[in-house]
């Protein structure tokens, strides 16, 4: 996920249309996993540690910060699996 040239599909489903879309998904053997529930929260995204509901930091390549791939490929990977997920408390 955190890599150039994976296509991944995100989409937003109603919830008044989520069981429709598990059983077609699962007809159609598409694999798909729940990433969460939009709200009207400030831009900001949470996942749960232990159950425990933590804000993300964002990790991805950013162009012009310090965090950008400017080295080389390896480095930059390696900063990826290095950063923490989630922002301190």
């Amino acid at each position: 996920m955190f890599f150039w040239g994976d296509w991944q599909v995100v989409v937003s489903v109603k919830s008044q249309a989520w069981d429709r879309f598990v059983s077609f998904a699962k007809e159609s053997r598409i694999a798909f996993t729940d990433l969460g529930v939009a709200t009207n929260e400030p831009g900001c995204l949470y996942g749960r540690s232990n159950g425990v509901r933590k804000r993300l930091r964002i990790v991805r390549n950013e162009n012009f910060t310090s965090s950008a791939f400017n080295v080389s490929i390896k480095e930059h990977v390696e900063w990826l699996l290095r950063a923490d997920l989630y922002e301190s408390e």
